[in-house]
């Protein structure tokens, strides 16, 4: 009793502690000031795709990504640099669109399909 009481005062003690916080360094984003890192309203922002299945995913080929397979058009998914142009409708172009050109999501996309150990249900 006495070693559980210890350990719920260290986690409260813990979760309460005003030194305990992210450092800028550890987030992707951007800080202006102290404030918080987050991520721009405006500029270019650089994310890794990776594209996976469950391991009981319906076998189809209505979406050009058929079971077990890496999708046909995963290498286009993403621009790689920022570009005013799109030759490929892809979410570069969607967010390039929405934001007015004042932000460009870059990216690069993992060259293999990841499939988990897993069924979806778990």
């Amino acid at each position: 009793m006495k070693t559980k009481l210890q350990l719920i005062v260290i986690c409260l003690s813990l979760l309460f502690s005003s030194k305990l916080s992210a450092g800028v360094d550890d987030l992707c984003g951007t800080t202006s000031g102290i404030t918080a890192p987050s991520i721009p309203l405006s500029g270019n922002i650089k994310i890794f795709i990776v594209f996976a299945q469950f391991k009981d995913d319906p076998d189809t080929n209505d979406n050009g990504w058929p079971r077990n397979s890496y999708p046909a058009w995963a290498n286009n998914f993403i621009n790689a640099e920022p570009n005013s142009t799109y030759p490929w409708n892809n979410l570069s172009h969607y967010y390039n669109e929405m934001s007015n050109g004042t932000f460009q999501i870059i990216g690069d996309v993992y060259n293999s399909l990841v499939t988990t150990d897993y069924n979806e249900n778990h």
